[in-house]
């Protein structure tokens, strides 16, 4: 057991889950939606480079169940989405996609 503070104790497999906690993937998938029709994943690529992001995925538009609404999802690197913010078109509505916590990788873009 390891103690921590005065009256609390983690046992060894508390101690592991608190680990696996904060392993965080080094890519991240984020949901783009509110665009216009014109938007496809060439004009995202640009957006991307433009900014200097690093991708690997990016998805043309499709209908997204959980969001009910047309969505283009792009998979970039971690420390870029928290550090570097690309001129993105205002209407754009970007968030992070919580359900693939481990994303598929592949080259770059």
């Amino acid at each position: 057991c390891v103690t921590i503070g005065v009256n609390y104790t983690k046992t060894p497999k508390q101690t592991k889950q608190h680990q696996n906690l904060r392993k965080i993937s080094e890519w991240v998938v984020l949901d783009i939606t509110s665009f216009t029709k014109t938007t496809n994943k060439e004009k995202v690529l640009k957006y991307l480079k433009a900014g200097n992001v690093a991708c690997c995925k990016t998805t043309d538009p499709y209908q997204n169940e959980f969001r009910n609404k047309p969505t283009i999802s792009i998979t970039i690197k971690r420390a870029d989405y928290e550090s570097k913010t690309p001129d993105y078109p205002g209407s754009w509505i970007i968030e992070e996609d919580y359900v693939q916590t481990n994303p598929e990788v592949g080259p770059l873009l």
